[in-house]
């Protein structure tokens, strides 16, 4: 079920940025495109890190607990 939805989520991405592609050379430029798609991306970029940094963070801290569960015995 998992993937149904991962490719749903793909798949309204597309449509979100054929949306946002076209707007952006109907009203500025074909020019304009890569930048309003590389500023996308880096804002993109900011939650993936976040979600990175707190799993790496969980993961630490449950390798943590786990070596003082096996110190305390």
């Amino acid at each position: 079920m998992s993937k149904c939805w991962r490719y749903s989520i793909l798949q309204f991405g597309m449509a979100v940025g054929a949306v946002i592609g076209g707007m952006v050379v109907e009203k500025i430029s074909l020019q304009a495109v890569g930048w309003i798609g590389a500023i996308g991306v880096a804002i993109g970029l900011i939650p993936a890190l976040l979600s990175f940094s707190m799993s790496s963070r969980s993961i630490t801290g449950e390798q943590e607990l786990t070596a003082e569960n096996k110190s305390e015995f």
